[in-house]
């Protein structure tokens, strides 16, 4: 019983700490909703956030891809996006909505509109997003995505 009461009291700094730490979450790529190019940071947090360039070392884990994409997912549409890097290094950034293609099928064919990182997002769901790097001469045709 008297470990009870102790614990109580604790347990509103316990889940402030968890509150917090899942609000500072926002800008991973897994968690970020889908914005507008129009939108900036401030829109959805209580301050601006830097943003960088794309990072040159690459993008490890990302596929890369030619001028366009089949892309496979069980969704109505896949949400090309470009993404605004929160990180110097790459690790985080927020989907920002460019066009939207809808599939046929569970396939989506995307054509994307110039080179370098693109995310997918089957339905604007960014936390099933995928980071790819289009290259108009890479030597798959066609490549296959799977979201």
């Amino acid at each position: 019983m008297a470990f009870a009461k102790r614990a109580l009291p604790a347990l509103p700094a316990l889940l402030s700490s968890a509150a917090l730490a899942l609000s500072l979450a926002g800008c991973s790529p897994a968690a970020h909703e889908v914005v507008d190019a129009s939108q900036d940071c401030a829109s959805c947090h209580s301050e601006e956030k830097a943003v960088y360039d794309a990072p040159s070392q690459g993008f490890p884990g990302a596929q890369t891809v030619g001028a366009s994409a089949t892309v496979n997912a069980s969704a109505l549409s896949v949400v090309v996006c470009e993404p605004r890097f929160t990180s110097e290094d790459g690790s985080s950034f927020v989907p920002v909505r460019v066009a939207e293609c809808k599939t046929a099928g569970g396939v989506a064919n995307v054509e994307f509109p110039s080179d370098g990182p693109w995310v997918l997002c089957p339905d604007g769901d960014s936390s099933k997003a995928v980071l790819v790097v289009s290259e108009e001469g890479y030597n798959v045709d066609h490549a296959a995505v799977e979201l």
